[in-house]
């Protein structure tokens, strides 16, 4: 759940193609985004005890360090499930076991908020017990926990959002430090923690239209896209082609380092937050955001195999993990991996779907060549 895995996002993005889609394949598409989900609330019935994730040759919990009962695992894809929830019951279509699911955990969660409104980073498997007290995250529940009061109408949800909210403004966002994000990473700065926080009081601006929530919202996003690559660092020019991860020639514009642990490894996980510019755009007015949002939308799709330039992936669609810029024993342009991890699907799909729900128009405006460069382009 969440974080690298993102199953039920890809669950969602699966839903959302089938009602695109009307045709065999849509439908399949559903059956397969409804029997994931079935599958993740079943095992996983009793998150804090049975962790976050679980093996899918034997269907048991996974006790791996990822699949620890973290604060940013559980919350952020039982958000997603709650928007679908919500979306899936304006078309008629009723899941009260997913409702039950998240509410449970919910209610469980409300109960772990302390005093100062801080959450723990991480419980231990099996228990209530607390692995990594520190409060850094605590952003990651806000957006959960307003979109359940919205469902339920009981304002417990949103009034502890407000609590965690506060606590991590001011006691890490006033000096500007975004912290714990990458669960994989040590307690530090990092980008996803700065593209969570923006979404965490983003989605406190929707609900209470509170001017400060906006203004928080743009410093997590000032900080969450410094990270963003504005220039092109060629690959070695002695370095074999058919070796490097990263092409040469392919622009690195809009790639993002990760951590402050190990400056130089980057990524694309930023392009998640094409549509949190784009609400940063809309609220404000500014037009720096909807800079940003372009770079996240385009930019970000330079490795995915695509008809006639699938790289060395293994089919269309796919694009590597990571890829190292800075200096490393592979040298500048090759990852620490070739895998494909779902989130980078999920976060490509994300930017798209979500910015097309939240204002189509801008959608269409973002994704469309203009006239000019689409003559250039058949010509």
């Amino acid at each position: 759940m969440g974080f690298v895995g993102k199953d039920i996002e890809c669950a969602d993005m699966l839903l959302r193609e089938g009602d695109r889609d009307k045709t065999a394949r849509g439908q399949k598409m559903r059956q397969t985004g409804l029997d994931m989900i079935t599958t993740i609330v079943t095992i996983l019935h009793d998150v804090p005890l049975r962790g976050t994730g679980f093996d899918l040759a034997s269907g048991t919990p996974w006790d791996h360090i990822w699949t620890s009962p973290w604060l940013r695992n559980a919350t952020e894809d039982m958000t997603v499930l709650m928007r679908a929830y919500r979306r899936e019951l304006a078309q008629g279509r009723q899941h009260p076991e997913w409702l039950a699911w998240v509410k449970s955990y919910s209610d469980w969660l409300i109960q772990q908020q302390r005093e100062d409104g801080s959450y723990p980073r991480r419980w231990k498997p099996g228990s209530s017990e607390v692995a990594e007290p520190s409060g850094t995250s605590s952003y990651n529940p806000v957006p959960l926990m307003v979109v359940m009061t919205q469902i339920t109408g009981d304002q417990k949800y949103q009034q502890s959002a407000i609590r965690a909210a506060d606590y991590a403004w001011s006691t890490w966002g006033t000096r500007g430090q975004f912290i714990g994000g990458a669960i994989d990473n040590p307690n530090i700065t990092d980008k996803e923690a700065g593209m969570l926080s923006m979404e965490a009081y983003l989605s406190l601006y929707e609900t209470t239209k509170e001017p400060k929530w906006l203004e928080r919202a743009q410093a997590a996003g000032n900080f969450a896209e410094s990270w963003i690559w504005i220039w092109n660092l060629p690959m070695p020019v002695d370095a074999d082609g058919a070796l490097l991860h990263w092409k040469k020639g392919v622009p690195t514009v809009g790639l993002q380092d990760i951590t402050a642990a190990n400056t130089g490894s980057t990524d694309e996980y930023l392009d998640w937050a094409v549509p949190s510019y784009a609400r940063l755009y809309k609220y404000t007015g500014d037009p720096h955001y909807l800079y940003v949002a372009k770079i996240l939308l385009h930019d970000t799709k330079s490795m995915v195999a695509i008809p006639g330039r699938q790289y060395d992936m293994k089919g269309i669609g796919w694009q590597q993990e990571n890829f190292r810029m800075g200096p490393g024993p592979s040298g500048r342009g090759v990852g620490s991996h070739r895998h494909w991890l779902p989130w980078v699907s999920a976060n490509h799909l994300h930017g798209i779907a979500a910015l097309d729900e939240f204002d189509p128009a801008l959608y269409k405006q973002m994704s469309t060549k203009p006239a000019g460069e689409a003559g250039k382009a058949a010509k």
